[in-house]
């Protein structure tokens, strides 16, 4: 699990913070991802009275909230695990005031030039968001920048594609994709990278 949260690679919560203060009536956050103590001390000045904001290994197995960067399931559920009675919550989180830098895949997706990114719990889901980018809305939904898409992109049109790929490991995916991507005007979307 520590290979995934990197937990050990912020500085160490100052020894007076553990046990310096009391959980009744506070709400308990604990950060599964490397901050600097200057940055934990940070957030829990943002979050205001009532919270109290703990590096994970200083937290025991109390929480109520946890902060964790994108991971995997076997991850969360070890968090999940510590923390029983905790909400998870997974976030990327760049702060360069802070040294703060945990990119994941959407940022990555974002940055690449995608206009926004949508979980979509079904068609009719898919369909609501889609028809509202078509019509100019901004859908509630979305995540990210609905700003000018890159120079070399077309607009959505009509006859606009999308090409998904899946095959066993080694099938050569990822060759044909990158094929795709030089040849048509695309953006190619992946987790391996």
């Amino acid at each position: 699990m520590s290979g995934d949260l990197e937990i050990h690679k912020g500085d160490p919560a100052p020894e007076e913070d553990a046990g310096s203060v009391t959980d009744a009536g506070l709400t308990v956050v604990v950060t599964a991802m490397s901050l600097s103590a200057r940055a934990r001390a940070e957030l829990g000045s943002r979050l205001g009275p009532g919270h109290v904001v703990r590096d994970i290994r200083d937290a025991g197995n109390t929480a109520d909230i946890v902060l964790a960067p994108a991971a995997s399931p076997q991850t969360l559920s070890g968090l999940r695990a510590m923390f029983p009675g905790a909400t998870v919550l997974v976030g990327e989180l760049s702060d360069e005031d802070f040294g703060v830098h945990h990119p994941g895949p959407i940022g990555r997706m974002l940055e690449g030039g995608a206009d926004g990114y949508f979980v979509m719990p079904g068609l009719e889901v898919a369909a609501a968001v889609t028809r509202d980018v078509a019509a100019g809305r901004r859908p509630l939904a979305i995540t990210g920048s609905m700003g000018a898409r890159p120079a070399a992109l077309p607009g959505p049109t009509a006859a606009s594609t999308v090409h998904l790929l899946c095959g066993l490991n080694g099938a050569g995916k990822t060759t044909h994709a990158r094929r795709l991507e030089a040849e048509l005007p695309a953006v190619r979307f992946t987790l391996d990278e």
